[in-house]
């Protein structure tokens, strides 16, 4: 697990207009590459058990990263109550990262950076602050007895297996990471990120 601290706000800079052009262009090759794996995919029954344990270990790990988060809440209450004025405004934003321990099938440098940025980063993180933390159930679901087994995932083998948002939006929503690309990944693979921003409105 990672962990930064921050303070204030990040600012991103405006892409040119050549960045801009070579970004869609490797956003349009991502995606047609998510549409053909998944046209192509065969849901064997070993194809089927391999995504089923993934998606219970992005499940489980999940549930870990919304525990830590809520951990280090109370760390920080506790200690602003204790009068540590830095614990006093925080924002904590906990995320799942995919680190790879090798390439993808059929995909360049250049897409694999593309799958980072807007395939795993920022899909659906843990958040807390001073003011509060949400339940379980709408930061992992949007909402208590929701199930995410839809779209791609709509499957009569996934019909009781609870999909939490974050797999839908980072292996359909996205269009960017396939479910060949879900063969290839290890659980080990997931990796827990957290950030703390102090003061977050300075």
């Amino acid at each position: 697990m990672s962990m930064e601290h921050g303070s204030g706000t990040m600012a991103e800079n405006i892409p040119g207009s050549i960045h801009e052009n070579t970004e869609e262009k490797i956003r349009a090759e991502v995606e047609a590459r998510f549409f053909a794996q998944n046209k192509n995919f065969i849901w064997t029954p070993m194809n089927t058990e391999k995504i089923k344990s993934l998606i219970l270990e992005i499940n489980r790990k999940m549930n870990s990263l919304y525990d830590k988060v809520q951990i280090l809440k109370q760390d920080f209450d506790s200690g602003a109550e204790k009068g540590i004025e830095l614990y006093k405004e925080y924002i904590i934003e906990g995320s799942l990262l995919y680190e790879g321990h090798g390439d993808l099938i059929d995909v360049t440098p250049e897409q694999m950076h593309y799958l980072s940025e807007y395939g795993i980063k920022g899909q659906r993180n843990i958040y807390a602050s001073h003011q509060k933390i949400e339940d379980r159930a709408n930061q992992l679901f949007l909402g208590k007895d929701v199930n995410w087994n839809t779209d791609i995932f709509d499957r009569p083998e996934f019909k009781h297996l609870p999909v939490c948002y974050y797999v839908n939006s980072v292996f359909f929503q996205s269009k960017t990471y396939s479910l060949q690309d879900m063969l290839s990944m290890e659980n080990d693979e997931f990796k827990y990120h957290i950030e703390v921003y102090f003061d977050p409105e300075s």
